[in-house]
């Protein structure tokens, strides 16, 4: 059977199921897909390369809805001696300031409100990032400071087998092209080799050619691209 997703559905109060690539290619799929109930969202990450299982897929009523790519960077720790740099994670008294600067940040996102429900972006980050805080989601939310001591950015990152994944990361508008985002991206770098991690990988849509330009720029080489396709029975 297709796979259930109850965290997911249980947060956004509709039944969402995942496919995998071996469900794709069950002679009745068909079947199966209009055996859920009526609301029913069913997603898939596909490989950009996967053409086949895309066209298939479509075939079957699921819409192409969002496109990204994976960057991955290893870090040279002899270069980055940061092992007595002091990392500031955001604390829960934080979490209102960083959840009003996430706000406009996610706008254009896989979370669309057809598929997922009115405002669903903003609920799904907005909880991310207070779970990130707390450390049951995302292992904790490395912040930067102005002069004034108040938070301008933020990025979450969690410790993901032999790499560190970031999560979300985003700059208060007021700061936004002064080299706030670099600063996070280098604290994320801190972050790893202080927990004798080398490689990081972060992902973004793909029409967002500011993060791609700024992930490049330091170092970051593409690893994978992708599509998510979704039906809503």
């Amino acid at each position: 059977m297709i796979n259930y997703l109850l965290w997911d559905s249980s947060f956004f109060d509709i039944p969402i199921y995942e496919l995998k690539d071996e469900d794709i290619v069950k002679a009745n799929l068909d079947k199966e897909i209009h055996s859920l109930s009526s609301g029913s969202l069913i997603q898939y990450k596909a490989n950009i390369e996967s053409l086949k299982l895309i066209e298939k897929l479509i075939s079957h009523d699921f819409s192409v809805e969002d496109s990204g790519v994976t960057y991955e960077k290893t870090v040279d720790n002899k270069i980055l001696k940061f092992s007595d740099f002091r990392l500031e994670l955001a604390k829960e008294q934080d979490i209102k300031v960083i959840q009003k600067i996430l706000q406009d940040a996610f706008s254009n996102t896989r979370f669309k409100d057809y598929y997922f429900g009115v405002n669903s972006a903003n609920k799904i980050y907005k909880h991310w990032v207070s779970a990130a805080i707390n450390g049951t989601h995302d292992d904790c939310c490395l912040v930067n400071k102005n002069i004034n001591g108040l938070i301008i950015g933020f990025v979450t990152v969690k410790k993901v087998d032999n790499y560190i994944k970031i999560g979300l990361i985003a700059v208060d508008n007021n700061y936004k092209r002064k080299g706030v985002a670099r600063e996070l991206m280098k604290l994320v770098e801190v972050y790893a080799v202080q927990n004798n991690v080398d490689r990081i990988m972060v992902t973004t849509q793909y029409n967002n050619n500011a993060a791609k330009s700024l992930y490049r720029s330091m170092g970051y080489g593409k690893s994978s691209e992708f599509f998510w396709l979704y039906c809503k029975i």
